[in-house]
Formats: C-alpha cells, sequence, structure tokens
C-alpha cells in the first residue's frame, strides 16, 4: 500500500470513529424506539417493524464499527477490515439513499432525525459526506491484487451463493421496505407494480454501487469473497447487475457448474481469499 493510500486509509477510519461518536450519543433513543414500537409489533406490524429495524441497526452499525476500530488499532498491517468494510459500505449506501429519497419525497425532516439537534445533525452530515468523498478516491485508486493472497474461485460452490443471496436480499428488501414507508406520507399509490418497480431500483444501486466501487457486497464481506474480471470491469458489474433483473436467473446457480447467468454472462467469478 503506497503512502499515500496509508493516509487516506487513516482518514478513513478517523472519520468512522467521529461519526460512530455521534450515533453512540443517539444510543437511548434507538433503545427507546425499540422499546415502544414492540408494544404494538402484534397489533399493527407494518407500522411498527421498520422503526424497530431502523432502530436496530441504528444499535447495530456503531457497534460493528467500534469492533473494526479496535482490531484496526491493534492490527500490525492497519488495512480495512471486514467490520469496517460493513460499516462503510452499509453506511454510505444508506446515506445516498436518504438524499435520493429526501430528494424524491421531501422527506428529510423524517422521524428517524427528531433526536438529532441541528448542530449534531450538520457536523454528522459534513463526517458522512467527507467519508464517502475519501471512501470513493480511495477504492478508485486502489488496485485489486487477487493473485497475492491464493484466491479461490467459488461461484459454483452453493453454501457461499445462498448465503451471499440471502443477505443480500434482506438488505435490498429492507430499503425497498423502508421507501415504501417512506412513499406513505406522499401521493403515490403502492401497489404490486409499484413495490417491484422499488424493488428492481434499490437492487440496481446496491449492486452495482457495492460491486463497482468495494468489489463487495455486504453479503461478500461476511463470506470474504469478491468479484473480479480480468478486465472490463465497470462493464462485467453492469451486466452482471443488470442479469439479475432477468426472471428466474436465481434458479441459474443449479443449471450448470459456472455459476449464475450473472457470473458467465459478465465474464466474471466471485473469489474467496485464503
Amino acid at each position: 500500500m503506497h503512502i499515500n493510500q496509508k493516509k487516506i486509509v487513516h482518514a478513513i477510519v478517523i472519520l468512522i470513529s467521529l461519526k460512530t461518536i455521534i450515533e453512540l450519543t443517539h444510543f437511548p433513543e434507538h433503545l427507546e424506539s425499540i422499546s415502544v414500537f414492540s408494544e404494538y409489533l402484534l397489533t399493527n406490524p407494518i407500522f411498527s417493524l421498520f422503526p424497530i429495524l431502523g432502530s436496530g441497526i441504528g444499535l447495530l452499525i456503531p457497534i460493528l464499527a467500534t469492533v473494526g476500530i479496535v482490531i484496526f488499532i491493534f492490527s500490525k498491517d492497519r488495512h480495512l477490515n471486514g467490520w469496517l468494510m460493513l460499516t462503510l459500505i452499509f453506511s454510505i449506501h444508506a446515506y445516498l439513499f436518504y438524499l435520493c429519497m429526501s430528494a424524491f419525497t421531501g422527506s428529510s425532516n423524517s422521524r428517524e432525525n427528531e433526536g438529532f439537534d441541528q448542530f449534531r445533525m450538520i457536523g454528522f452530515q459534513i463526517i458522512i459526506l467527507s467519508l464517502s468523498i475519501f471512501t470513493v478516491y480511495y477504492f478508485l485508486t486502489k488496485t485489486f491484487h487477487p493473485t497475492g493472497k491464493n484466491p479461490i474461485n467459488v461461484s459454483a460452490r452453493k453454501s457461499i451463493r445462498f448465503k451471499n443471496y440471502f443477505i443480500d436480499l434482506g438488505i435490498t428488501g429492507y430499503f425497498t421496505f423502508y421507501t415504501l414507508a417512506l412513499f406513505s406520507d406522499s401521493e403515490i399509490r403502492v401497489n404490486e407494480p409499484v413495490l417491484l418497480l422499488v424493488f428492481m431500483v434499490n437492487q440496481f444501486v446496491y449492486y452495482s454501487f457495492s460491486e463497482l466501487l468495494f468489489r463487495q457486497t455486504i453479503g461478500k464481506v461476511i463470506t470474504n469473497t469478491f468479484v473480479y474480471a480480468e478486465s472490463k470491469f465497470y462493464k462485467s458489474v453492469l451486466v452482471r447487475t443488470l442479469c439479475r433483473h432477468i426472471p428466474f436467473e436465481p434458479f441459474s446457480f443449479f443449471a450448470g457448474k459456472t455459476g449464475r447467468w450473472h457470473d458467465r454472462w459478465s465474464n466474471s467469478i466471485l473469489i474467496k481469499m485464503k
């Protein structure tokens, strides 16, 4: 890793630390939200589930970040470990999602921000915007060398592919239903075509953003796998993402030993680092 990249990594970790400190001050509100909405979960599951999930994630992300920061401090190579990668992918994707939905629905003053005072919210926005810029710059300038870490082609490994698929499906499902919850305050009528459209848009943004920038989704971070293509990686990611919208594409995994359609048609593979 070049010296300038080391400095960028340290800047990213410092920004994650500042972001985590602000999020930790919001812990009592998340705990209170889970407690309050849990009482109504059985009587009104749709209304209560999303505040509980949102608050649960609000508790989980700073915990993941804290673990990642501690590991980073005591590690010798000082790289962005899996805990920090989970924090980065979800935090930046959630931030982009928040900006898009705020612009589209005008919901920037939503309930989840009521616990933040104005000063804390401005500071949080500045920190996560800076974090996004540093992260994008770092990963766009970082060279990916899979040959140096004994990679294994796991494109045909069903257990790993199932884990990746269901974890990422849960993430895209969460953002999809959260989008629909925001639509409830607008004039948009939610029906099955709208649900499918919102899911497809969320899936496209999530996979293209995560694989293009990080070569990993949240599921792939957990299984320590990466997307790899010999050439034209940007084109491969676009084809991979578009192929995911083909009907019955998930079942293509059972049709052969070379992986799913989005692997074969994009000339890419899934590798796992030893």
